[in-house]
């Protein structure tokens, strides 16, 4: 698969996430304002948070942009993974620097999600189960 298409999974990914939280949020269903990184750890420091945020978010993007080229057009799964990592990323990191605040929404346990940490979460498995199978 050629770079665009791995950068359309990411765009796919983190917006299919924003909308899903502006719905949330204007039919006033029931969501929590994580301002700090998961389960609100630090979230006295928001915009120290949103700045690493960024700042990780940007080396994930680049590295997907400036990585080389597939020579094959199969699909990557580790480059797959990386791809969703990246829009989940970004959908919190947008979310951060637009709004000091992660729009979560999807309670599990005691805990409360969003989209994107899923597609953090399964590009992050994807990704480490493609190199375990690399080597």
């Amino acid at each position: 698969m050629k770079k665009i298409g791995y950068l359309a999974v990411s765009a796919a990914a983190a917006a299919s996430d924003l909308l899903i939280k502006e719905y949330q949020e204007r039919k006033g269903k029931k969501i929590v304002k994580n301002k700090g990184f998961a389960a609100n750890r630090f979230d006295e420091h928001s915009n120290a948070v949103a700045a690493v945020s960024a700042v990780f978010t940007s080396i994930i993007g680049a590295g997907l942009i400036l990585g080389p080229e597939e020579k094959s057009e199969k699909v990557s799964a580790e480059k797959l993974g990386w791809a969703l990592i990246f829009g989940g990323a970004l959908s919190n990191t947008v979310d951060r620097l637009r709004k000091r605040y992660v729009v979560d929404y999807i309670p599990i346990g005691k805990y409360v999600y969003n989209i994107g940490d899923f597609f953090i979460y399964i590009g992050t498995a994807i990704t480490a189960i493609a190199e375990f199978f690399r080597k």
